[in-house]
């Protein structure tokens, strides 16, 4: 078997088999392994594993069933589809389930997101296959690269295994194998294919968007509690850490005023960690064909299989804002909501969750709650000596050396701008040098400055009152500004 996870799973079904349960369901995309999973199950149990052929006529097969007393597992891909739709089929099974259970056989239906009819749901047992684990991609590895005649060096191999974790096997030893195939590629040490190869995976799903590349910390102007705060985690998802006692981090909530970063930082927490990062969308759970719970499991399920990694929900005051509210859809929303929070407490997989709000009124308390989160973080307007260093980080990206302009000066006449209206303060002057055929000036950029409206200037009880709710609820990203000024007096 492929792992712990894979192991548990194997020893579940095997006290279900032996106790003579007639149902259950074994949820999967990869038919292969369900099926290679539950032959290994029937020689430990000493019995017959018989299937039901997906293309024959499924009532006639279960009769069949029916007419043998032998004890047996009964593998059934995708009967599911066919009980779906004929209720004389339902019916069927229904009366044979009692003489099932009698026997000592196990019915198995198999395959992806399977619905059970209302009318077996209380004699069904549900289960996960779950996806590939390290051990087993390394053997996937091992077997690919002797086919290809390559040797890997043990660092890449690990680089490249943790490269697929997420995929099936079939999707995993087809990376491996183009991977080994390309000029350059793993023998030389380059896994970078590998890690095109899930992103256009996960982008089929709908579910993750696999983000490449995220920013540096380094980007982010200020913030300087939080990022020591990060800092003093960094090696918090190693072995070595949980050797010493230490859990591994849950998650961050940032909240705060509109474009002060922390989306940003949310992204560069990836990028310091060294861990792939993956955006949730709560609203893609909503359109596909699935219910969202089946696809939230899915993604609960591809999230651990890519752990250790950082999920990112960005503004999930926005996803959750109906909650508490009782609007249109609440109550689906409501139970993905009950299931996400779950799930955040009781996960062992190390899958670090970064969540972004704007609205903490429309936050649910149940998502506050200790224990969600490993901390939550107020990022409030840059102070004096933040608004400086996003000038500089804005300037630098724009190819323009800031020792060359007056920063002091021009952030403090950008007093409650936003992180992202100082950006767009060196943006609007680029455009006015650009126009006049000239290079960038202080000019060009106290004119930009002086014609922005700052969000604070249409939201300023808005933000009051953010402030407020975060004197008691959160621990400030930054520094106390009153403080950091004074010190920037002093040193002057």
């Amino acid at each position: 078997m492929d792992g712990p996870s894979a192991s548990s799973l194997a020893a579940e079904l095997r006290s279900c088999v032996e106790a003579s349960y007639p149902l259950l369901v074994l949820q999967t995309h990869e038919e292969d392994r369900a099926m290679g999973l539950l032959e290994a199950l029937a020689q430990v149990c000493q019995t017959e594993l018989d299937v039901i052929d997906p293309t024959g006529d499924p009532l006639t097969q279960l009769n069949d069933v029916a007419a043998d007393e032998a004890p047996a597992i009964v593998a059934a891909p995708d009967l599911h589809l066919k009980l779906a739709g004929d209720r004389s089929l339902v019916r069927t099974l229904k009366e044979l389930v009692p003489t099932m259970e009698e026997r000592g056989q196990t019915l198995v239906l198999i395959g992806q997101n399977v619905e059970v009819p209302a009318e077996l749901g209380m004699d069904a047992v549900v289960f996960d296959l779950p996806l590939p684990n390290a051990r087993f991609l390394a053997q996937l590895l091992h077997e690919e690269c002797q086919a290809a005649g390559v040797t890997v060096e043990q660092a890449v191999g690990v680089r490249a295994i943790r490269s697929v974790q997420g995929l099936t096997a079939a999707a995993a030893r087809r990376a491996f194998r183009r991977a080994l195939h390309v000029d350059g590629g793993l023998g030389s040490g380059n896994t970078r294919g590998l890690v095109d190869e899930k992103r256009r995976i996960l982008q089929r799903t709908d579910l993750l968007e696999f983000v490449e590349a995220p920013p540096s910390l380094d980007a982010v102007g200020g913030l300087e509690d939080l990022k020591e705060w990060l800092a003093e985690r960094e090696l918090a998802f190693d072995q070595r850490a949980r050797e010493f006692g230490l859990p591994t981090p849950k998650g961050l909530l940032l909240v705060g005023v509109q474009g002060c970063g922390k989306s940003l930082t949310a992204k560069a927490v990836a990028q310091l960690w060294q861990l792939p990062l993956t955006r949730l969308d709560f609203g893609s759970l909503f359109t596909a064909a699935r219910s969202p719970e089946q696809n939230l499991r899915r993604v609960f399920r591809l999230a651990e299989a890519l752990a250790p990694m950082v999920l990112w929900v960005d503004e999930i005051d926005k996803a959750f804002a109906s909650v508490s509210g009782g609007g249109p859809g609440s109550e689906a929303l409501t139970r993905v909501f009950g299931a996400f929070i779950t799930w955040m407490q009781e996960k062992e997989a190390p899958v670090f969750v970064v969540a972004t709000a704007n609205a903490v009124d429309h936050l649910p308390a149940e998502l506050l709650r200790k224990g969600r989160f490993d901390e939550i973080f107020f990022v409030d307007l840059p102070n004096q000596a933040e608004r400086m260093r996003i000038l500089d980080i804005h300037l630098r990206a724009h190819g323009r050396d800031p020792a060359g302009f007056a920063l002091e000066g021009l952030a403090s006449a950008c007093e409650h701008f936003a992180g992202a209206e100082l950006e767009q303060v060196v943006v609007a002057g680029l455009y006015r040098a650009f126009q006049k055929r000239r290079e960038l000036n202080d000019e060009d950029l106290e004119l930009a400055a002086k014609a922005t409206v700052p969000l604070y200037r249409t939201a300023e009880e808005q933000i009051k009152a953010l402030r407020e709710w975060a004197k008691s609820r959160a621990r400030r990203a930054s520094p106390d500004s009153r403080l950091a000024e004074l010190w920037a007096k002093n040193k002057r």
